[in-house]
């Protein structure tokens, strides 16, 4: 079997981290072309896969010369399966698969950061859906977004979380770690770079909280354009308990030192991306405090392996964390019962095994896409 992926490349490492899990098994057994828009794959261990990798102008995917360029790629790959992962790399394949007897998986049901969506984007969306035999969603709120109803066209494959991941020490992580050591409990917030992330709200809750007790460290990890506000809501009590911090790959690794994970988030904006990192909690055996809103219900059970609290709600968020405080008998069940739930529904290896078995269902099914079903 062959296989042609085209992706939109850019600085999201997690999105091309669980891309690399799946290529790294699929490349055992079929052959791999992987069109990449843009100037390198950000995760680079993509680089020592084998397969066929090209890089193509990400801001001219569109243009006459793009399609001319994927066609003539794909005349030369003749792949049985097409997996597009964002709705703009899929128009450029449409020439050839119009002309050609291949499958065709749209990954990108829709960029949740463009809602309302400008004209153009809804046309170029509903083609791709028109265009191809399966279309997946990573979250069921992202199938309701998409306006659609699961069915045999449209499915739900959730990202997964790399559940063997190896957590190392750094110099960096050391010197965090320290300060770790200095507080009775730990609470991290890390973001994903976006808007969607509420960090003012955790800076007038940690704010609050500490007006009662200094033995808690609330490290907020990533930047947004509403840091600056956190930041001089936290006033005094920054690098002493509220605690700013640059994104750093490597701070991953320390999730499992935390003892809470909180992620709020005002909108649906975005929620894909912040559920990756809710995931990434759970995978390290954190509790965790989250706003209830688009994905995040799929992965937090309430009062289970979580709590959920309304948007802006910061009583609500207090009264959680001060829940999981007083409480190590419920911190560790909820703990265990996150580690348990991306076990039981979210670790890379279902998400692989849901694709292989996607793929290999397509060979055997009948050629013409069919519609999907919608809401």
């Amino acid at each position: 079997m062959k296989i042609t992926y085209l992706i939109d490349c850019e600085p999201e490492k997690n999105q091309e981290e669980q891309l690399f899990h799946l290529l790294k098994e699929v490349t055992n057994y079929h052959d791999i072309q992987l069109i990449c828009f843009g100037e390198t794959v950000y995760y680079r261990k993509i680089f020592d896969l084998p397969l066929k990798l090209i890089f193509l102008s990400r801001n001219s995917r569109n243009t006459i010369k793009a399609i001319k360029n994927v066609s003539a790629l794909l005349n030369e790959f003749q792949p049985d399966i097409i997996h597009t992962r964002d709705y703009r790399s899929h128009i450029t394949i449409l020439p050839y698969i119009i002309k050609n007897n291949v499958k065709v998986i749209n990954n990108a049901i829709i960029d949740e950061h463009m809602i309302p969506r400008p004209l153009k984007t809804r046309i170029f969306q509903k083609i791709a859906r028109i265009s191809s035999h399966k279309i997946v969603a990573n979250s069921y709120h992202e199938l309701q977004l998409g306006r659609l109803e699961e069915s045999d066209k449209a499915l739900v494959i959730h990202k997964g979380v790399d559940i063997q991941h190896e957590y190392s020490k750094n110099s960096l992580n050391q010197k965090i770690q320290k300060l770790l050591n200095s507080f009775q409990h730990n609470v991290v917030m890390m973001g994903s770079a976006l808007n969607s992330e509420d960090f003012l709200s955790l800076s007038k809750v940690a704010k609050n909280i500490l007006q009662a007790r200094d033995d808690i460290g609330f490290f907020i990890i990533g930047y947004n354009s509403r840091m600056e506000k956190a930041k001089n809501m936290a006033g005094s009590l920054i690098n002493k308990n509220i605690f700013f911090l640059q994104y750093n790959s490597s701070l991953k690794d320390l999730l499992p030192y935390f003892d809470i994970g909180i992620m709020l988030n005002n909108i649906h904006i975005n929620s894909n991306k912040i559920a990756h990192i809710i995931k990434e909690y759970m995978a390290a055996g954190l509790p965790v405090v989250a706003t209830k809103t688009g994905v995040i219900p799929e992965l937090i059970e309430d009062y289970k392996n979580g709590v959920l609290v309304k948007p802006f709600s910061e009583k609500q968020i207090i009264e959680s964390l001060n829940l999981l405080f007083n409480s190590h008998k419920k911190r560790k069940k909820m703990a265990d019962n996150a580690s348990n739930r991306i076990n039981d529904k979210f670790k890379i290896n279902t998400m692989i095994n849901k694709y292989i078995d996607l793929y290999e269902s397509l060979i055997t099914s009948p050629s013409q896409p069919t519609q999907a079903r919608p809401i």
